[in-house]
């Protein structure tokens, strides 16, 4: 079974590939430090709601929920075991899912990005810990509102192909809006491919999905 060790060279939580593998692709490329806000966004919103209801187990494992913490939401250049924000562009207000590994920057999944982030507010609202609440509720939504949603008051920065369809498969640094995903959606036809490019923008729905997917963008998938 893969478990969690500190990585000392690049400073973060290492999960080997859960083939034994350590090629690029492997999970998602995870131990290349791909996705990593991502896959670990699931473990800290489970842990966050869990912890909130459970203090005596929050508190026992503190230590172990704070590296996962610090691996994608570290606030501070103090902290020396981890950088900063790992997968934040503090400049244009959005992650990148890349890693360490070749080729240039790019995300897909906004909402995935969100859910961590939120999970990092939850988690510290968990621990009333004021410091990792407001880094997690200072993360993306509004870049991702702008950036990755086709709405009325931003729809010509968007090609017309994605002003017609309401929101981009990802974001990257070569072409900026892509009407792309890098994964298969079978069938790889419209209007099931647009189903798979949307869908990967509202994945998971929680309880603060409501602040970024609200009507005026839903409209146009209608």
């Amino acid at each position: 079974m893969p478990y969690f060790q500190y990585d000392t060279v690049w400073g973060g939580m290492f999960l080997r590939g859960t083939d034994g593998d350590l090629a690029y692709y492997t999970d998602f490329g995870f131990p290349y430090y791909n996705d990593h806000h991502f896959h670990l966004g699931y473990f800290l919103y489970a842990i966050a709601y869990y912890a909130k209801h459970h203090s005596d187990w929050a508190n026992t494992h503190k230590h172990r929920i704070y590296a996962l913490a610090r691996d994608v939401g570290n606030p501070s250049y103090k902290d020396t075991f981890f950088p900063v924000a790992r997968q934040k562009d503090i400049y244009l207000g959005f992650s990148w899912a890349t890693g360490i590994v070749p080729g240039s920057r790019q995300e897909e999944s906004s909402s995935e990005a969100l859910n961590c982030y939120h999970a990092l507010a939850a988690l510290g609202d968990a621990y009333n810990d004021d410091v990792l609440k407001h880094t997690g509720q200072a993360m993306e939504i509004t870049s991702v509102r702008e950036y990755w949603h086709v709405r009325d008051h931003n729809e010509n920065n968007f090609p017309p192909l994605l002003q017609d369809f309401g929101a981009v498969g990802m974001i990257a640094e070569g072409n900026f809006y892509v009407y792309t995903l890098n994964w298969g959606c079978a069938p790889n036809v419209f209007p099931m491919r647009h189903g798979c490019l949307v869908g990967i923008q509202v994945i998971p729905i929680t309880a603060v999905s409501k602040y970024w997917m609200d009507r005026v963008w839903i409209y146009p998938f209608q």
